[in-house]
């Protein structure tokens, strides 16, 4: 007999990052009242997310003995895996935060000789003055095939010289 499943529920996840939070906290400190003050929430709160991360994962993380939390096999697999997670996080984060605020990343430039010659040297000099994070590569070339190389994402901005507008390739 075939059983079809639902695409939707089949990849559907549930688990939430604030979880895997508070799951490290009860993992380190051993015991939900201090694991929620630790991430600043209300006991009950953290017991029903736990509860719910525990329902998802279809396992329990912790054995709860009055006074002693330890995790179980679950739990002990999944605190790495969650730490790591958590890590990744705060690593996209502060990466994007970096981009965003122009401490960081990188600008592909194009321009043409002359203008790499001239007016570039003492423009590029004052904008990595400001944004010393910022990575500048600089290509040189003809108008049209800097147009070129920008309409098909090879350059980020290009600096081209012409008497009439340059036309973007379709």
């Amino acid at each position: 007999m075939v059983q079809l499943v639902s695409i939707g529920r089949a990849y559907r996840t549930s688990m939430q990052f604030t979880q895997l939070q508070y799951f490290v906290a009860v993992a380190e400190t051993r015991h939900f009242t201090r694991a929620a003050d630790l991430v600043h929430v209300a006991q009950p709160s953290l017991s029903q997310q736990i509860k719910a991360l525990e329902r998802e994962l279809g396992a329990d993380l912790f054995l709860r003995a009055r006074g002693n939390i330890t995790l179980t096999d679950a739990g002990e697999a999944l605190l790495p895996l969650a730490r790591r997670i958590l890590a990744d996080a705060d690593t996209a984060r502060y990466e994007v935060q970096e981009l965003v605020q122009l401490r960081s990343g990188r600008v592909r430039l194009g321009a043409t000789p002359s203008l790499c010659t001239g007016l570039l040297p003492d423009v590029l000099r004052a904008f990595h003055d400001r944004y010393p994070g910022i990575r500048l590569l600089i290509e040189e070339g003809g108008s049209h095939d800097l147009v070129r190389e920008l309409a098909r994402g090879a350059l980020d901005l290009a600096l081209v010289s012409s008497r009439s507008r340059p036309r973007l390739p379709r």
